[in-house]
């Protein structure tokens, strides 16, 4: 993390201050008969910053479906 710190003028389209992402995902699918399904979907997202500060995000998503 030191070296990170020693070069905080570089060019950056972004923040210059992100160093680091992190991301988990967990999917379950449920099919309950052969023309029905339905899923749930959790993602975490995590942003670690030059400065020791972390940004987090969690996402759900819901989904059910209909086979023809």
């Amino acid at each position: 993390m030191a070296d990170i710190r020693a070069f905080l003028t570089r060019r950056a389209y972004g923040d210059p201050t992100l160093t680091k992402n992190q991301g988990g995902l967990v999917n379950v699918i449920y099919r309950p008969r052969s023309d029905l399904l339905f899923s749930a979907e959790f993602r975490h997202l995590k942003t670690f910053t030059t400065d020791n500060g972390a940004y987090n995000a969690d996402h759900v998503n819901l989904m059910m479906g209909v086979l023809f």
